[in-house]
């Protein structure tokens, strides 16, 4: 009695396993896998953002690195691409030419991109034809995240950006953000 109850117990199984293997699975309906959409993501605070700097200088120009790291537990998202303006410490505006490197990149950069807790994302600002002397109280890169929130940068330049020409304006070119190399 034992040996034939095993017996249709294996056999009610293995058919149950064969006709759940064949079973087809339907086409045609929405899948709901969870989606973020970029638009949906509250842009990053001030306070979501931890920022590092540095610079190297080349023989026309300094280019700037401005590193900001997503430091709270949730993800939030930065416009593209970044809006920047550089001050003296004091607060008081460098003239110079904002130039953004979104137009010549391929592919384009998204308008507005997501960063997780704990990931960085990198500004890259080439900065050309200073022909005026650096402050004395130093530069800040002044970053607008949204309407009314910015950060700001410290930035530890010694040597100027270099004047090449005097009767043509500073120019600051500004990469939208990227991965961190």
């Amino acid at each position: 009695m034992k040996r034939l109850l095993l017996i249709l117990l294996t056999i009610v199984l293995t058919t149950a396993c064969n006709r759940s293997a064949s079973t087809p699975i339907p086409t045609g309906l929405p899948l709901n896998f969870p989606t973020t959409r970029p638009e949906d993501v509250p842009l990053c605070q001030p306070s979501d953002l931890k920022t590092s700097s540095n610079s190297n200088i080349t023989s026309d120009a300094i280019v700037i690195g401005i590193t900001l790291t997503n430091q709270s537990k949730k993800l939030c998202a930065l416009a593209n691409p970044p809006q920047v303006v550089p001050l003296t410490t004091g607060g008081k505006l460098i003239e110079t030419q904002l130039e953004t490197a979104s137009a010549i990149q391929t592919p384009p950069a998204p308008a507005i991109l997501l960063i997780n807790a704990n990931e960085s994302k990198i500004i890259s600002i080439n900065w050309q034809n200073f022909c005026q002397n650096l402050p004395s109280d130093g530069i800040t890169i002044r970053v607008n995240l949204s309407q009314g929130q910015e950060l700001d940068v410290r930035m530890d330049l010694k040597p100027d950006p270099g004047c090449k020409a005097g009767d043509k304006p500073s120019s600051l070119q500004i990469t939208p953000y990227s991965d961190p190399p």
